[in-house]
Order: structure tokens, then C-alpha cells, then sequence
């Protein structure tokens, strides 16, 4: 077996009927393994088999799709991370915004609701990705419903997180309470890839000034749960955190700042020409008066 074929191999081991959780596990951290290089994300695509391309992706995405939607781990969610590093690639982000697979409509927007944050991350990793274009995201807004795509999680998951974070603060000073920390910070580290994939995205929308209009439409559904995340956050402690934390900033900037700034540069206007009036006003009347 050549190193070209490793890959599709490895699928049908993943999706063998009988094959066991622990043969999808490994079968699966190989196909993530071998993916995050561009040689072995075009090998996976099979993107020198003419007819066959993407028929390895296609099978997975289908085991995905039919993998258990719950909040327990499973061994094909790992599908969702591979298909994200696929997407590094131009062939995977092609395979994405064909319209005639349809795949973005079919199968990623049902699984960007997935109950699992592994899901979510990878799903919402492989759409960032395809946002390096900017030429797709009228596409993705008006078509996919990015934008509602993107501020569903946040409304969804950040006030849970921030409950969980209030219960483990309030029993703080007794061993129990150290132990759901721990937990705690190992569920918001799981979490936290889908966070970042997230409010990436958000930014690469808002780079576009043309998109920021929409954005700020859903500024009420968008901006207070990225206040929460930040401030669950707290101080950066992994690379995910810090990435999370930079494009929260970058957001904020032109979702809200610049607003501000704005009114406030209104205000001080109105100001300075209150005040030009009342001058020219006196003036005129000490002018009546001399007269």
C-alpha cells in the first residue's frame, strides 16, 4: 500500500460496519494528523484522482451527519476537525462552496447546531476558512445565513458558561469546589476552538466595512455575549484564549467603538455650534445695543 492511499484506507476503516469505537478513534486521529499538512490534506481530497476527488471527505461527512448529536464524546466528531484542516487548502475550500454538492447548506449548517463543541469547532473552523475569500461572503450571508449561524452559538452556549462559572465562584473554599473548577476549566478549554473559529469569523466578516451594517443589526444578539466571554476568560492562559481575546478586541472595535465614537463626535459638534450660536447671538445683541 502506497502513502497515497493511506488515507482511504484509513476511511473505510472509520466506516467499516464493524468497526469498533477504538478503531474510529485511531482511525480518526490519524486522518487529523495527516490532514494538518498541505501533502496530506490534497492526498485525503484525492486530489489527483480525477472522478474519485473528494469521495474519501464525502464518506466522512456522511458518517458525521449520522453520528450521534449528543454532548458525550464520540469518536467520529473528529471527522469535523479533519474536515477543517482540509479546508487550509484551496481544493477543500472548493469542495465546500461548490453549489451543486450544496454541502455548506446540507450538512454544515445542521451540524453547526451539533450539541458537542468538538462539532462546532470544526464546523465553524472549515467556514472560517473559506471566509479568506471575499468574494463569498454575500454568498454566506444571504444565502447560508451566516451571520445567524455565527450568533446562535454565542446566545446558545456563553450564558451557560457564564452559569457555570458563577456556581463554581459562589462554592468557592471547600475541596468540591476546587474539583469543579478544574473541571470547569477543562470544559471552557474544549470549548474554546469553537469560540475562536467563532468570533474569527465575526472578524473576517467585519473586515469589510460593506458587511458591517448587518453585523451591527445583530450588535444586541452579538455584543453582550461577547463582553461574558471575555470576562469568563479573564486572563489568557493557552494560545486559543489569547486568539479568542485579540479578535473579541478587533470586533468590539468596529461593532461598537466606533459607534460611540462617533456619537461622541456628533455631540462635541452640536456643542461647538450651540456654542457658536449663543456667541453670535450676544454678539448681535451687544451690536443692538451700541446702536
Amino acid at each position: 500500500m502506497s502513502a497515497a492511499d493511506i488515507p482511504t484506507q484509513i476511511t473505510d476503516v472509520i466506516k467499516g460496519e464493524e468497526s469498533t469505537l477504538e478503531e474510529q478513534e485511531l482511525g480518526g486521529m490519524i486522518l487529523q494528523n495527516v490532514s494538518r499538512t498541505e501533502t496530506g490534506a490534497l492526498g485525503l481530497l484525492q486530489c489527483d484522482k480525477g472522478p474519485l476527488q473528494f469521495s474519501n471527505i464525502i464518506k466522512l461527512l456522511r458518517l458525521l451527519f449520522g453520528a450521534p448529536d449528543t454532548k458525550k464524546y464520540h469518536p467520529l466528531y473528529r471527522i469535523a476537525q479533519v474536515l477543517q484542516n482540509c479546508t487550509q487548502v484551496p481544493p477543500g475550500r472548493q469542495f465546500l462552496i461548490d453549489k451543486n454538492r450544496n454541502v455548506i447548506k446540507e450538512i454544515l449548517v445542521p451540524l453547526s447546531s451539533h450539541q458537542h463543541p468538538t462539532v462546532q469547532g470544526g464546523i465553524f473552523g472549515a467556514i472560517r476558512n473559506c471566509m479568506v475569500d471575499d468574494s463569498l461572503h454575500d454568498w454566506l450571508i444571504e444565502e447560508v445565513g451566516l451571520v445567524s449561524m455565527l450568533a446562535k452559538p454565542l446566545r446558545n452556549n456563553v450564558p451557560k458558561l457564564k452559569e457555570r462559572r458563577r456556581v463554581q465562584q459562589e462554592a468557592e473554599g471547600n475541596e468540591e469546589a476546587e474539583e469543579k473548577q478544574k473541571a470547569g476549566r477543562a470544559d471552557l478549554e474544549k470549548e474554546m476552538a469553537m469560540y475562536k473559529n467563532i468570533v474569527q469569523s465575526l472578524q473576517l466578516l467585519g473586515g469589510l466595512e460593506g458587511n458591517r451594517p448587518l453585523l451591527k443589526k445583530k450588535k444586541d444578539e452579538i455584543y453582550p455575549h461577547l463582553q461574558d466571554l471575555d470576562l469568563i476568560i479573564g486572563q489568557a492562559v493557552t494560545e486559543d484564549e489569547e486568539c479568542v481575546k485579540e479578535a473579541i478586541d478587533s470586533v468590539v472595535q468596529w461593532l461598537v467603538l466606533e459607534e460611540k465614537a462617533a456619537e461622541a463626535d456628533l455631540a462635541a459638534l452640536s456643542l461647538e455650534r450651540d456654542g457658536e450660536a449663543e456667541l453670535e447671538a450676544a454678539e448681535n445683541e451687544e451690536a443692538l445695543e451700541v446702536d
